[in-house]
């Protein structure tokens, strides 16, 4: 069985595409208002809340899971800090009463944490360390300790796709800076597909950059992705520059062999009738 702590934007695709392979999975939601009605039988839902002010809510942890996506949002820009905390506590569950082997997990982590050196930046510019001021590093050292050999890391670049649309965000707006950055993003197909072959592969015990090989301007790619839309164009001014960096793939691409879906963020597909 697969198991998928966050059935979110990304897990519940990911859960859906497991089912349509004739796979079981249990999967969580943080409120039960969340769950998918007319789900496949296939897939289980159950509620999970890692919540230190309001208290955690916590199912039995179920043993048959072999594999785990673990799929929390640390919400570092909404100011939050307890993300290592959570993990900690995530990991107790998983363990407590646990009479078979420990499981295989995947960690999906974020490239940011890199920081914007205006530069290219590979896996070992970030090395998952307690004592880091970034809470995904630690947080990502957290679950070393835990699972060792078992788990794999990787480091998602921005997840675009379907109503996700980088035009979306800034339609419509003048004055926007960094029109010469280039973007780290990674079309969710290509995610759901990456879990998959680490799994298949059994390749453990890595840090994976998940980004798109190619890496165009900030203002190209919204520019391009406002035009297929047919929205009101943004307007960028050339003069403000904003730190950044490029996230390099070229490990997952040659250990996993993987191939791009969507190579190019230019040429992302999207579903504008989904987008507000």
């Amino acid at each position: 069985m697969y198991g998928i702590i966050g059935l979110g934007w990304l897990g519940w695709p990911l859960a859906q595409y497991w089912a349509a392979e004739g796979l079981p999975v249990w999967g969580t939601h943080t409120q039960p208002e969340r769950f998918h009605p007319n789900v496949s039988p296939l897939i289980q839902q159950a509620q999970l809340r890692l919540d230190s002010d309001a208290g955690d809510i916590l199912p039995p942890c179920p043993e048959q899971v072999q594999y785990w996506v673990i799929n929390i949002p640390p919400r570092l820009r909404a100011g939050a800090t307890d993300y290592p905390a959570q993990m900690a506590r995530l990991v107790t569950w998983m363990y407590d009463r646990r009479t078979i082997l420990p499981p295989y997990v995947i960690l999906i982590s974020s490239t940011s944490v890199y920081p914007d050196v205006s530069t290219h930046v590979s896996e070992v510019d970030a090395i998952p360390n307690p004592e880091d001021e970034n809470l995904l590093l630690q947080a990502e050292y957290l679950m070393q300790q835990a699972f060792g050999n078992q788990l794999t890391i990787l480091r998602c670049g921005g997840l675009m796709g379907y109503e996700r649309i980088p035009g979306k965000y800034y339609r419509g707006k003048k004055d926007l800076p960094g029109a010469d950055v280039p973007v780290n993003y990674v079309h969710r197909d290509d995610v759901v597909q990456i879990i998959h072959q680490i799994i298949q592969q059994k390749h453990w015990g890595d840090v994976f950059n998940v980004v798109a090989p190619q890496h165009p301007t900030r203002q190209a790619v919204i520019s391009q992705s406002i035009a297929d839309c047919g929205w009101e164009e943004a307007q960028f001014n050339d003069t403000k520059i904003l730190p950044h960096k490029v996230v390099l793939a070229d490990k997952l691409q040659t250990k996993l062999g993987y191939k791009f879906l969507y190579p190019d963020p230019l040429h992302f597909s999207y579903t504008p009738s989904l987008a507000s």
